[in-house]
């Protein structure tokens, strides 16, 4: 008997061990599968994704690895370890710079395919970023009920946003912001919405983003919304929306955290808005909602609040006295807000909990007046400090020193004077930014002093910076930009210069009297553009930057001859004048086919005026030409007057449709003013002309009479 029971014991052991292998095994599937684990491709399902992308052009190769026979290996491929269907397909494109296009997905028909639908355990979809061509929505994504996530957002999607994503239940996650940025041309039709009824049947929603959708045409947009109770996150920025909503509706979004208003039409008070009884708020955004009026007391209620931006609308007047319990600010952006105090007075008003927690203060264009407190130094979190173009007076606090974590400091256009030395900067590790521009500051830093940060940014413009260049730039390697025009700088520009600032893209110093010659070759440069206009510069023009698009060299004493070759293609502004600049005009300026503003006024240039005019293929004269002969095509201003230049009026500018201001007067040109000038040229007002011009037609006559056409 007892044997029997022995038996039975580890029978009914060997039961339960296999039962909790089981069910821990379950939950590991369980898990793989929440999680998109990889599992076995089934064959059907690897069909469907290889007749999607069949249906894309794929210019970076992203889809490269879609090919063999498991497609839960296949890059943005996810599938559950339990059953191998696909559960997660994330093809979004995270490229943001300028090769955006180029890594984008785009269709080759004239939609997409809708293979997808057979996907049905697709949880997680992620499109955004591609290029769709303003194809529609299509309605099959309606049919994957089983989405949890659906990201569509700056993928170039048009039309009408189907009402089938109403049949997406279990959709906790949807974006379509983006859209209407996406391309530019007048042939693109923005996303839109005419009746947002299919959102009541999303009861788990709890991240909508229809930011940049054309919502005008829905009249009851609140009352929609309101009914997605699990809202955490609601972004409705740029659509369209006006001030329908009545003053008494209550709010059901308990749980709304994010509230994204900006760049609407409300028109209205910020007094009585449905939103102030919205006490879990973590952020609040209003910007450009043309709100008015004062900000209501109710503002202090909202204690949860981290991101208040009421930044670029027509509120007017300091902050509520209420505020002291809202102690998790962590950006607050008044820009542009007509707030017109003195900065002590709208500081007092600032929560004290929140000194350490906030990170950006954004004041900019306020009407702020009166000094810096002292006490600034004591928000440690702060990483912005914006309060650009106010009244504010005295001096720089040395407080400022103190905030170990800023990393843009802007209080340009201010009243500020006095001195800084480097002890305004002893404490400011993080420093990237510094703007004091307009101000009547003195900068007074050792040339030898080592800063603690690494700057890319710097503005002094209209301090007082010099005598001496600035030596403590020299180590100050990562710039992208160094502002330092009429800035008393009496000083020859260091060698140093070029070396550290190599990378730089923008490089300015105008106004001031800097003297010696540039570096013969500025082909190494990275700079987009370069200004040092109204010095006392001497030597030749140097070789430009091959990716510089803007250059400022005028009132200088640059002599001799220009360089050869203008290897500069990108260039669309050139300021050469009032120097000393002799010889011809070389053919190489031709090349130069994106100027829009050229300005060689002022110099000793002889020889025939350009002409940059492929008369025919058997002209040697202009064979060097060939590649220029859009020169002119994108140029508002030109101006060649106060030379020794001859020849007949420039041919080329029959192809200067968009110019508005010519000048030739001044050189030794001949001939009568074209009769094709008035047709080719339709926006030209203003011009000048050579004395020696003959009036032999009647619009030449006028034109000599007064140097405005229109």
């Amino acid at each position: 008997m007892a044997a029997k029971l022995g038996h039975l014991a580890r029978a009914a052991a060997a039961i339960l061990c296999l039962l909790i292998f089981h069910v821990a095994l379950s939950d590991s599937l369980a898990k793989a599968s929440v999680s998109g684990g990889t599992g076995t491709c089934i064959s059907w399902e690897r069909d469907a994704l290889l007749s999607f992308k069949a249906g894309l052009l794929d210019p970076a190769g992203r889809l490269s690895s879609w090919q063999g026979e498991d497609c839960c290996q296949w890059e943005g491929v996810q599938c559950s370890s339990r059953t191998g269907q696909v559960v997660r397909l994330d093809l979004r494109n995270t490229y943001k710079d300028g090769n955006n296009k180029y890594n984008s997905l785009n269709l080759s028909r004239d939609e997409m395919s809708s293979s997808l639908a057979d996907l049905q355990q697709l949880r997680y979809l992620d499109l955004s970023g591609n290029n769709f061509s303003r194809t529609s929505i299509p309605m099959f994504v309606g049919s994957l009920e089983n989405l949890r996530y659906l990201n569509l957002s700056w993928s170039g999607f048009g039309g009408r946003i189907p009402y089938q994503l109403g049949n997406l239940s279990n959709l906790q996650y949807l974006d379509v912001r983006g859209n209407n940025y996406y391309y530019l041309d007048s042939n693109y039709s923005n996303l839109y919405v005419v009746d947002l009824a299919w959102l009541k049947h999303l009861p788990l929603l709890s991240n909508l983003d229809m930011s940049g959708v054309d919502l005008s045409s829905v009249r009851d947009w609140f009352n929609m919304v309101n009914m997605l109770s699990s809202l955490k996150v609601l972004r409705l920025e740029d659509c369209g929306l006006t001030s329908t909503v009545s003053d008494t509706s209550k709010a059901n979004l308990t749980h709304l955290e994010v509230l994204d208003l900006s760049a609407n039409l409300f028109n209205t008070s910020l007094e009585h808005s449905w939103f102030w009884d919205l006490t879990s708020l973590k952020e609040l955004h209003l910007s450009q909602g043309e709100w008015h009026g004062h900000i209501p007391q109710e503002l202090g209620n909202m204690t949860s609040l981290e991101v208040i931006d009421f930044s670029k609308t027509d509120l007017l007047g300091l902050i509520p006295s209420n505020l002291q319990k809202l102690c998790n600010l962590k950006v607050l952006n008044f820009e542009d807000v007509n707030i017109n105090a003195s900065i002590g007075e709208f500081m007092d008003r600032f929560p004290r909990c929140s000194w350490t927690t906030l990170q950006v203060l954004s004041l900019a264009n306020t009407n702020l007046t009166g000094n810096l407190p002292i006490w600034i130094g004591n928000m440690t979190s702060l990483s912005d400090l914006l309060a650009r173009e106010n009244m504010i007076t005295g001096g720089v606090p040395l407080g400022i020193g103190a905030l170990g974590n800023l990393t843009d400091l802007d209080l340009g256009y201010n009243k500020l004077n006095g001195v800084v030395t480097k002890d305004h900067f002893s404490g400011l590790l993080s420093l990237e930014s510094l703007d004091f521009e307009g101000n009547s500051l003195k900068i007074d830093i050792e040339p030898n002093w080592v800063a603690p940060f690494r700057l890319k940014r710097i503005n002094l413009q209209s301090c007082s910076v010099g005598p001496r260049f600035p030596g403590w730039l020299r180590w100050q390697t990562d710039m992208d930009s160094v502002l330092l025009d009429y800035t008393n700088l009496d000083d020859v520009i260091p060698d140093w210069f070029w070396v550290t600032f190599s990378r730089a893209q923008y490089l300015y110093a105008r106004g001031n009297m800097l003297r010696g010659s540039l570096p013969a070759n500025l082909q190494h440069m990275s700079a987009l553009a370069i200004a040092l206009g109204s010095n006392n510069l001497t030597g030749q023009v140097p070789w430009l930057p091959i990716n510089i698009s803007f250059l400022d060299l005028s009132s200088n004493s640059f002599s001799g001859l220009l360089p050869v070759e203008l290897k500069a293609p990108w260039i669309m502004e050139l300021d050469l004048a009032n120097n000393k600049i002799t010889g011809t005009i070389p053919s190489s300026m031709c090349q130069l086919t994106r100027l829009v503003r050229l300005d060689l006024s002022g110099n000793s240039l002889t020889g025939d005026v350009m002409q940059c005019w492929k008369e025919s293929d058997n002209n040697s004269s202009v064979s060097s030409l060939i590649s220029a002969d859009q020169f002119g095509s994108s140029m508002y201003n030109l101006a060649l007057n106060n030379n020794d230049l001859s020849g007949e009026f420039p041919k080329f500018l029959q192809r200067a449709s968009q110019l508005m201001f010519l000048d030739l007067s001044y050189n030794r040109l001949f001939g009568s003013l074209p009769k094709w000038l008035p047709e080719k040229m339709p926006h030209l007002e203003i011009l000048k002309f050579n004395r020696t011009y003959s009036r032999g037609d009647k619009f030449a006559h006028q034109a000599h009479q007064s140097e405005f056409i229109k």
